[in-house]
């Protein structure tokens, strides 16, 4: 049996530790008791792990059509994590402006 090692495998790895290193950090750091840390912690990771879902998304090619961009589109799970990073990304940026 051939194993087929390819640049969307590899690329998806390494979102994915990469979400999980946020994560873990979000839940387990130094710094988890502050708000705003935590939050951008938990965005990151969470898009680590939409980008993890749909690696090929990152070698589609981008074309452009008058002014606009034609980017690809998350599907399924990647869009709903997607929309969660970008919410608690957006709290870590409330909170932070909050505690200044």
């Amino acid at each position: 049996m051939k194993l087929v090692v390819t640049k969307e495998l590899v690329w998806s790895a390494v979102f994915a530790g990469v979400g999980l290193a946020f994560t873990y950090r979000a839940a387990f750091g130094v710094d988890r008791n502050i708000l705003h840390s935590m939050l951008f912690n938990l965005g990151c990771g969470l898009s680590g792990f939409a980008i993890a879902i749909q690696p090929h998304a990152l070698f589609e090619r981008v074309e452009r059509k008058g002014l606009s961009l034609q980017l690809p589109k998350a599907k399924g799970i990647a869009s709903v994590l997607n929309v969660a990073s970008l919410f608690f990304l957006g709290c870590a940026c409330v909170a932070w402006l909050g505690s200044a």
